[in-house]
């Protein structure tokens, strides 16, 4: 019994390494060589050998990482080193592909002298994390870059400082290889190189680029960008026929990919920022939207240099003459005013400060500096004029804010320079007020624009980050519980692609209000993207508290969307993992709350599902299994066999039931019940049983043609009978076969199959009626059905569980289950079909009783469609049934 159970429990292990492709081995070191091995070929792209040696692996290994696993090999075999070790690495399998692995295993063999000479281990590809892990360092990258950009962007004063500093925080905190800087030269209308910086940058600044596309220095990215004004992103440099001049140069250098983005001046462009990284694919949507951000604010601070250049020629100019004072008082664009030091009266306004304050000049000139200064903002300008007063200083400079006469408040940078009399003493204070309002807003949203989500305005991930770590350490230092809430819109996207983009913005918009209404005031809610919204709920009592907050938000979500004209319902799928219940850093929780939503997801949606290590990660290894399945499908590895099913009295072949099969490429061709549990009220069902209706119906087309005239039956699951657009698809793929008429196709149900809803489940079969269709209950005596049930189900068949019909033979209850279907069928007219006919002696017993068709090994075991035919030309009634008959 124990080793039964053992052999059960390593089937099981096994096959969930094999399914989640976790590759568990052995290696020997005295043997030198692998003692148990599996998923290794898959894993390492190689072909699997025992003879495997620790050579193997080296030399597949990245050259970069092979140190780690010798270092693994020496520290495992010296004597007292450690049990334990876990690292990742690089592979490259044969066809040059770079693969990430992750090994963890264990020192479980000591010799005498404390050796290590056995170890055992599991390997697990980890890919495709890697790569998320990589966009996600890529993208939060380009924000630090942003960020230290925008930062430094106030003080520059120049391109000749600006640009330099683009290309190191392209390269520094972007995560860029190179990045490079180039500038039209009109004599000869070549890009000329101004500044690069990073891997390959000498090599560039002696590259010949030009403007034009007559010559081919200009039909690559950093032309064709300047000369159209557009991005030009290369995402597989390698490949791309545009940078095929300069691939070996990349080969060199490692570039995988570069975006090339114009830069303008006065709404031209003036020069181009060429960006290279090191992956493929480097660019996606949201770098390429920070690029760009980026590149506008380039683009502002030239333009912005040009201005203050002009402000500079206007100021030194006013001091240099003040013959020419009075014209150019008068005619500034930007405000000036002269002012007594002493009193802060004003002496005269230009008409450019009115105008920027919103005053008359008369009513201007009965105020001072004071009367239309922000409050905050007072202080710091009185201190200015005291240092002047006491000849501390002659001018001052200054960001001030002023309240204009409307109200509304606007930013200035002010510059004040005192006037002497000729005998030196203070006279007066000429004071340029620049508006810079324009400046701070976009400053502004730069910073909210790093921090929130543009649709909403709900903080986004890196703010999120923030304001988890902030409430876990929070609730480190005082006690008391936190919940992360992964909340996942059921059904967005056919509402988005019903009503359009604009419709489902609108949606969301409206999802972050609610949301926002019932968080308290110490919450977060954020939005990651797309229909995914983040709660942090802190100073939580426990789950109780939590579960009632999240209650009302699914009583407000149950209340419909007045969106855009259109009434829409809505219900979402909420995961939440707990501090300090599951993990203690705010990425864990997040991990595990997103875990969670997945499977109130798989559970049915419009529901909370709390994180449950244990049974969550169970649930996991069935979605992995789901997905190897789905691929299946999308590779061809599933097909039908067919099993017939006869009229035992005269040997008439009348259906053939499409059971499906799947051949994988590993394990060989494995029957129903090795993965269609997995299957199983899953989203997917609905999809695999709509293939298997297609194929049956095109195999029972092609029968036809062929001069076979007989039916098939297909297994129907309940869910697929239940779903809005069944009858839809069975007319649209019966449009397909005009042929096909009267009883030649059968849809086999269970006979629980409509009990959530009796009437829609009548009214979908008898629509298939209609198109003569036919419908069986299948495995009858296993279910619930009542009479009644059976009465109004229009089903024209019943077909008796294999169970009772294997046991009639040896046990009477069976037996006496048997002849009450039959008499049942009898009592509603309706035919009976028997399966699990596996002997000779079943198909005579049954006979006997009046069940007349039958399914089973006795007749034939499921074949490949090819091979019925022959089956049928060939088969003969045996003569035992026919005796029966006499």
């Amino acid at each position: 019994m124990a080793s039964g159970f053992l052999q059960d429990n390593n089937y099981l292990l096994r096959l969930v390494t094999e399914m989640a492709g976790i590759a568990v081995w052995e290696y020997d070191f005295i043997a030198g060589h692998m003692l148990r091995s599996n998923n290794h070929d898959k894993l390492y792209g190689l072909t699997w050998q025992t003879e495997w040696t620790i050579d193997t692996f080296l030399d597949a290994t990245h050259p970069d990482d092979r140190t780690k696993g010798q270092e693994f090999i020496q520290q495992s075999i010296l004597p007292g080193g450690p049990d334990d070790y876990a690292f990742d690495f690089r592979v490259i399998w044969p066809d040059g592909i770079i693969h990430w692995l992750w090994v963890q295993g264990r020192v479980v063999r000591r010799n005498e002298s404390g050796q290590g000479i056995l170890v055992r281990g599991v390997l697990v590809d980890i890919t495709t994390r890697k790569a998320a892990e990589n966009r996600i360092l890529r993208i939060s990258n380009l924000y630090r870059a942003l960020s230290e950009i925008n930062q430094a962007i106030v003080r520059m004063e120049t391109e000749e400082t600006l640009f330099p500093l683009v290309c190191r925080m392209a390269v520094d905190f972007g995560g860029m290889t190179l990045a490079s800087i180039r500038q039209l030269n009109p004599e000869t209308n070549l890009l000329d190189a101004v500044e690069h910086y990073g891997s390959g940058a000498d090599y560039l600044k002696s590259t010949v680029i030009s403007a034009s596309d007559t010559v081919p220095e200009g039909r690559g990215p950093a032309g064709t960008a300047f000369r159209d004004g557009r991005n030009v992103i290369i995402n597989h440099y390698l490949q791309c026929e545009m940078t095929k001049p300069w691939h070996e140069q990349a080969k060199r250098f490692g570039w995988g990919s570069s975006g090339t983005f114009p830069i303008l001046r006065g709404g031209k462009p003036v020069a181009i920022l060429g960006v290279y990284h090191s992956d493929e694919d480097a660019f996606d949507k949201e770098a390429i939207d920070l690029l760009d951000e980026m590149i506008r604010d380039i683009s502002f601070s030239l333009d912005n240099f040009d201005r203050e250049r002009e402000n500079q020629r206007i100021r030194s100019d006013l001091l240099a003459s003040e013959r020419h004072f009075r014209a150019y008082f008068d005619r500034s664009m930007v405000g000036m005013a002269t002012t007594s030091p002493a009193t802060g009266a004003w002496l005269e306004v230009n008409g450019a400060l009115c105008k920027m304050l919103g005053y008359s000049k008369n009513e201007l000139m009965q105020k001072t500096w004071a009367d239309v200064t922000h409050p905050d903002d007072i202080e710091e300008g009185h201190k200015a004029i005291q240092r002047i007063l006491k000849g501390e200083s002659d001018d001052f400079e200054l960001n001030k804010r002023y309240i204009r006469k409307d109200g509304n408040i606007i930013h200035a940078h002010i510059a004040s320079r005192v006037v002497h009399d000729e005998n030196g003493v203070v006279d007066y204070l000429v004071t340029i007020a620049d508006d810079i309002t324009e400046i701070k807003n976009h400053q502004n949203q730069l910073e909210h624009l790093i921090h929130h989500d543009p649709l909403t305005g709900l903080p986004n991930r890196v703010l999120l980050n923030d304001r988890l770590d902030m409430a876990v350490a929070g609730a480190k230092r005082v006690g008391g519980n936190i919940a992360v809430c992964f909340m996942d819109l059921d059904g967005f996207k056919p509402i988005n692609d019903t009503y359009g983009h604009a419709t489902g913005d609108n949606l969301l918009i409206e999802v972050a209000r609610r949301l926002t209404f019932v968080a308290r005031a110490t919450d977060t809610v954020a939005r990651l993207g797309g229909d995914e919204f983040i709660l942090v709920l802190n100073g939580l009592s426990g789950e109780d508290e939590c579960r009632h907050l999240l209650n009302r938000i699914m009583e407000i979500f149950s209340l419909p969307f007045q969106i855009d004209r259109h009434e829409v319902s809505m219900s979402s799928s909420i995961g939440v993992a707990m501090y300090p219940d599951h993990v203690t850093d705010g990425s864990g929780l997040l991990r595990h709350a997103d875990q969670a939503m997945y499977i109130a997801k798989q559970q049915g949606r419009n529901r909370i599902h709390f994180f449950d290590a244990v049974n969550d990660h169970l649930a996991q290894v069935r979605s992995e299994g789901l997905s190897r399945i789905e691929m299946a499908l999308q590779n061809g590895e599933l097909l039908l066999h067919y099993q017939p099913k006869i009229n035992m009295r005269n040997g008439e072949v009348i259906s053939m039931e499409a059971l499906i099969r799947w051949q994988h490429p590993e394990r060989g061709l494995l029957p129903p019940s090795e993965f269609l549990p997995l299957v199983e009220n899953s989203e997917f069902e609905i999809r695999l049983s709509e293939w298997v209706i297609t194929e049956g119906m095109a195999q029972l087309d092609a029968w036809r043609k062929s001069g076979i005239n007989i039916w098939v039956s297909v297994n129907l699951p309940a869910k697929h009978l239940q779903s809005k657009g069944f009858v839809d698809f069975v007319l649209s793929v019966m449009s397909r076969y005009p042929d096909l008429k009267g009883r030649s196709i059968t849809f086999e149900i269970l006979e629980t199959a409509a009990l959530g809803d009796m009437g829609l489940a009548i009214r979908k079969m008898e629509d298939c009626i209609k198109q003569g269709i036919c419908f069986s209950i299948d495995d009858f005596g296993t279910g619930y059905a009542s009479l009644s049930y059976l009465r109004r189900l229009p089903a024209s068949t019943i077909k008796i569980d294999q169970s009772f019909i294997r046991g009639m033979l040896d046990d009477a209850d069976d037996l006496s289950i048997v002849k009450g279907v039959i008499s049942l069928a009898d009592a509603f007219q309706k035919e009976v079909i028997a399966e699990g006919v596996e002997t000779i002696e079943h198909g005579v017993k049954l006979l006997e009783m009046g069940c007349y068709l039958g399914q089973g090994y006795a007749i034939s075991h499921p074949m490949n469609a090819k091979d019925v035919t022959n089956w049928i030309n060939e088969f003969k009634l045996p003569p035992e049934w026919k005796k029966s008959l006499d």
